[in-house]
């Protein structure tokens, strides 16, 4: 089931299946809590960024820190946080000029959604290293 979960993710057709196949479980979880409630009063572009931002920090980024500052370590930089909005840019983009993979073949699609979370977490990486 994972494996099938898996592949459906990086051989879907555009970047924003990609994710709606990923995580099927957190995808429901954030679409019913975040997503949706801020898509009522805010537009979709907003929603679909503040959604990326929240699941990077809460459910990715967060869960490291108590650890770090039990150790008396300060908090890490929010890698997956930036990196998620980075990501949430890139679907956003690709859907308003409707880039479609379906003619493609499935490692190639596979290796665009690759290329997509290396540049994504590449940037946030870079950004970390910057004296904020």
């Amino acid at each position: 089931m994972i494996g099938n979960s898996i592949s459906r993710a990086f051989t879907a057709p555009t970047l924003g299946a990609f994710w709606l196949y990923w995580n099927p479980v957190y995808g429901f979880i954030l679409a019913r809590f975040c997503y949706r409630p801020i898509r009522r009063r805010l537009p979709d572009s907003i929603a679909v960024v503040s959604t990326f931002a929240v699941s990077g920090f809460f459910l990715h980024d967060l869960l490291l820190w108590p650890a770090r500052l039990a150790a008396g370590k300060r908090p890490l930089f929010p890698v997956v946080t930036l990196a998620f909005v980075v990501v949430a840019l890139l679907v956003i983009a690709t859907d308003a000029l409707e880039v479609d993979m379906h003619a493609l073949r499935p490692a190639t699609r596979a290796a665009i959604h690759l290329l997509c979370l290396a540049l994504a977490f590449a940037a946030s990486i870079l950004a970390s290293r910057f004296p904020w």
